[in-house]
C-alpha cells in the first residue's frame, strides 16, 4: 500500500473512529433520558382513536367495541356525538363523582383536558369530527402522564449535562488514542525503510559494498529502497570493474615496460658493441645494424599496435559495415597469403560447409583479426611444416570460422586468456620476439565491434583452434 493511500485511509479513520463513538454514546445517553422520560399512554392513543371513529357514522359500531375493551381493561367511558351517547359504561358516573375531574359541559373552547398523578387519569376531549361534535371522557387507573416537578427538571438537566461532558471527554480520549495508534503506524512505516536506507548508506560510506538493502513493501519506499539496492549492486560491479581495470592497467604497465625494455637493452648493447669497436669487421657491423633494424622494426610494431588497441578501448576508430559473403572474403585472403605462409612453413587449408555466408563485416579491420589470427600460429608453430585449418559453418542465427593449427598450443585453463591484453603463456616473458601480447587482444575487440564472439579451446601440445560466431546480416541489422 502506497503512503498517500495510507495517508488518506489513517485521515479518514482520524474523523470516522470518534464519529462512530460519538454516535454510540449519543444512542446511550438518549436511552438513559428516555428512562426518565415517560411514554405517551395507551390512554391517550385510545382517545385519539375514539375521537376519530365517533366522528364517522359508518365506524360507530367499530367505536362501541373499542369502548368495550377498554372498559374491560378497566376504564370508564362516556363518549358523545352531538349530544347522543353512543356509549356509557355503568359506573362511570360513580367514578365521576370520585375523580378531579369536571363535566365536560363546564369546559368552554377547550379540546383536551388531562388529569393524572400516580392513583390513575381523567381525560376529557372534546372536538368537531366531520362536522359531528364529538365528545369523550374517559377515567383510568393508569397515569395519563408524569408529573415533574422543578426538582425533578434539574435533576434531569444535571444528569443531561454530565452525559455531554462525559461524551466530550470521551471523544477527546478517543480521538487521542486513534490519533496515537494512526501516528504509531503511520510513523512506523515511514521511519523503518528510512533507517533501513540510513544504515544502507552508512555501510557504503565505510566501503562495504556487501551489505544488502532488503525492504519488500509494496509502497514509495519500498521503490526507493530496490533502486537504492540496484544502485548499490551496480556500484560494487563498477568497483570490480575498476579494480580489474586497475590489475590490468599494472600489467599493461608492466607488460610494456618489459617488451619496450628487452629489445631496447638490446639495441644499447649492440650499438655499444660499434661505438666500443667489438664489430671490428664490416661483416660484424652490418650484422649487428641489421639486428638493430629488426629490433627497432618490432618495437615500432608493437607500439603500432598498442596505439590501435588504445583507439580500440575508446572507441574512436570508424568502421564501415557492408554485406559480404564471408566465404568469398577467405577464398579470396586465403590465396593472397597461402604462398607467405608457405614460405614461412605454413600449409594453408580452407574449407566450408555451406555454399553462402551473408555477414555485416569491415573488410579492412576484419583483414587485420584474420592476418593476427594466422600470424600467432606462425609465431607458435612446432618444428618442420605447420598447418592451418579455416572452416566455416551456418548455426541458427550466426556463422563460424575455425582456425585450427597443429602448434604448441596452450594449457586449457589458460585458453580464455590469450585474449588478455599482454598475456603470454610464456610466464617470464622471456621469448618477446615471438609477439607483445596484443594481437589476439585486438582480435577480440574488433570482433566484439562485429556484434560477434571469440573463444578459444586448446591443449597444450596438441594445436590451438581459435572459434569466431558472427551474426548474420538479416540478424545483425535488427540489433
Amino acid at each position: 500500500m502506497s503512503i498517500k493511500k495510507k495517508l488518506t485511509i489513517s485521515n479518514i479513520v482520524m474523523i470516522l473512529i470518534p464519529v462512530v463513538f460519538f454516535l454510540i454514546l449519543y444512542q446511550i445517553s438518549t436511552a438513559i433520558l428516555n428512562t426518565y422520560k415517560q411514554g405517551p399512554p395507551k390512554e391517550l392513543h385510545s382517545v385519539s382513536v375514539l375521537m376519530d371513529m365517533a366522528g364517522s357514522v359508518d365506524k360507530t359500531d367499530d367505536a362501541v367495541k373499542l369502548c368495550m375493551k377498554l372498559e374491560g381493561e378497566g376504564d370508564s367511558i362516556k363518549l358523545t356525538r352531538d349530544d347522543q351517547v353512543i356509549f356509557l359504561t355503568k359506573d362511570f358516573q360513580s367514578r365521576q363523582s370520585r375523580s378531579q375531574g369536571n363535566d365536560v359541559k363546564n369546559l368552554e373552547n377547550v379540546k383536551q383536558v388531562i388529569f393524572s398523578d400516580e392513583n390513575g387519569s381523567e381525560i376529557i376531549s372534546q372536538d368537531v369530527r366531520e362536522n359531528h361534535f364529538i365528545s369523550l371522557h374517559l377515567i383510568s387507573n393508569n397515569p395519563a402522564a408524569a408529573e415533574f416537578s422543578r426538582k425533578d427538571f434539574e435533576a434531569e438537566a444535571e444528569l443531561f449535562r454530565t452525559l455531554l461532558i462525559s461524551i466530550f471527554l470521551l471523544t477527546v480520549i478517543i480521538i487521542a488514542i486513534t490519533n496515537g495508534m494512526l501516528t504509531t503506524f503511520i510513523s512506523r512505516s515511514i521511519l523503518t525503510p528510512l533507517g533501513i536506507l540510513h544504515e544502507g548508506t552508512n555501510q557504503i560510506k565505510q566501503g562495504n559494498l556487501d551489505h544488502r538493502v532488503m525492504y519488500d513493501r509494496k509502497d514509495e519506499f519500498g521503490t526507493v529502497c530496490s533502486d537504492f539496492e540496484e544502485m548499490r549492486r551496480r556500484l560494487k560491479e563498477s568497483v570490480q570493474e575498476q579494480q580489474k581495470y586497475e590489475e590490468s592497467r599494472k600489467e599493461l604497465i608492466a607488460g610494456i615496460s618489459h617488451d619496450l625494455g628487452t629489445p631496447l637493452t638490446l639495441i644499447k648493447g649492440y650499438v655499444s658493441g660499434i661505438l666500443d669497436g667489438v664489430a671490428n669487421t664490416p661483416e660484424k657491423t652490418e650484422t649487428y645494424l641489421r639486428t638493430i633494424s629488426n629490433t627497432a622494426d618490432s618495437m615500432r610494431r608493437m607500439v603500432d599496435n598498442l596505439f590501435l588497441f588504445s583507439k580500440l578501448d575508446i572507441n574512436s576508430i570508424p568502421f564501415y559495415f557492408d554485406q559480404v559473403d564471408l566465404i568469398e572474403f577467405l577464398k579470396n585472403y586465403w590465396q593472397e597469403v597461402r604462398n607467405d605462409l608457405h614460405k614461412k612453413e605454413m600449409h594453408l587449408i580452407f574449407t566450408a560447409e555451406c555454399r553462402q555466408a551473408m555477414v555485416m563485416l569491415d573488410v579492412m579491420q576484419f583483414e587485420r583479426v584474420v592476418f593476427n589470427i594466422l600470424d600467432n600460429s606462425v609465431k607458435y608453430k612446432k618444428a618442420g611444416l605447420g598447418v592451418i585449418a579455416i572452416s566455416v559453418r551456418e548455426k541458427e542465427d550466426s556463422f563460424w570460422i575455425s582456425f585450427q593449427d597443429n602448434g604448441r598450443g596452450v594449457a586449457q585453463e589458460d585458453a580464455d586468456k590469450i585474449f588478455d591484453i599482454f598475456y603470454r603463456t610464456d610466464k617470464v616473458r622471456s621469448e618477446t620476439g615471438k609477439g607483445s601480447g596484443l594481437g589476439l587482444a585486438i582480435v577480440n575487440q574488433i570482433v566484439n565491434f562485429h556484434k560477434g564472439k571469440v573463444w578459444a579451446n586448446s591443449e597444450l601440445g596438441t594445436g590451438l583452434k581459435i572459434v569466431i560466431s558472427l551474426p548474420k546480416a538479416e540478424r545483425i541489422k535488427t540489433v
